[in-house]
């Protein structure tokens, strides 16, 4: 394996260790390069001011002040920045309402957007407004920090290229179901396990799956490794049995063979393009 290459991302930090239940708001100046990571929790992050370089997924992206982007528990990313001033929101799927769960998992495009002068102006008084209550903690902030976050949503789901949100309408079962498995897929995984999580029989749970999403729940699953493991590929720095591992997979070979039934070739050559030419396959992209 070439020396540069990494080891597959890591969970950085667990919700577990939020201050408060569910949520976590920072406004902060960050200089230097994080490490290639991935949360079980959902991140927005908000640049105020100066630019970073952000890897999301195996692109890149030059962004600066008014740019925004989200990272769900299937994402991986880092940042390299330069003297940028940021406002970072750490919440999990109990924080927003089903709509809004719907919208940020059924999204397939790029989570990366870039606000006009006047959604700027609105989403930091938003920001300030969200991090005032949350060093309030009086009764009333649960209520107000949902409200506010829900808000911020808005600005950053309006602005998402090419608004190619779903106007579907899943119940709250298979949203939840489809939240667990974004939790849970790098793990082994089964429809019993994440039936019992909703308190389903798994029977049910497989039935409303496939009449809503259109697909069985192990279809479901395999497509969501699957196209992670691609992601890890396509970075260049990951080898094809640390993408299958790191998906969820428990052999390599039976990772190949799905990925080639899938994209119509093999693993390797995912790797080898990526190897051979990064900057190429993904190049930086400004908004």
């Amino acid at each position: 394996m070439p020396k540069d290459r990494i080891a597959v991302p890591m969970l950085v930090r667990s919700d577990g260790e939020f201050r408060k239940n569910n949520l976590e708001i920072r406004h902060k100046c960050f200089k230097g390069e994080s490490h290639l990571h991935w949360h079980d929790y959902y991140e927005l992050e908000y640049i105020k001011s100066g630019s970073i370089t952000y890897q999301y997924n195996g692109n890149s992206y030059t962004l600066s002040a008014g740019s925004a982007y989200l990272v769900t528990p299937s994402d991986y990313h880092n940042i390299i920045a330069y003297e940028a001033e940021l406002y970072n929101i750490a919440f999990n799927d109990a924080q927003i309402s089903r709509d809004f769960l719907e919208k940020i998992i059924s999204y397939h495009g790029e989570t990366v957007v870039q606000l006009n002068r006047s959604e700027q102006n609105s989403i930091e008084q938003l920001l300030g407004l969200l991090l005032q209550e949350y060093e309030r903690n009086d009764e009333f902030s649960e209520y107000a920090m949902h409200h506010l976050l829900e808000a911020v949503l808005v600005y950053f789901v309006r602005a998402l290229p090419d608004q190619k949100v779903s106007t579907k309408n899943h119940s709250n079962a298979v949203m939840q179901a489809v939240s667990y498995v974004h939790l849970h897929f790098k793990e082994k995984l089964t429809l019993r396990e994440v039936a019992a999580a909703i308190h389903l029989t798994p029977n049910y749970l497989g039935e409303i799956f496939k009449a809503e999403m259109g697909l069985s729940f192990s279809a479901y699953l395999m497509q969501t490794r699957l196209v992670f493991a691609r992601s890890l590929l396509q970075n260049g720095r990951c080898t094809v049995t640390q993408a299958a591992f790191a998906s969820g997979f428990n052999s390599p070979a039976y990772f190949s063979e799905r990925f080639k039934k899938e994209y119509g070739y093999p693993p390797y050559q995912e790797a080898t393009i990526a190897a051979i030419s990064p900057t190429t396959a993904n190049p930086v992209k400004e908004l």
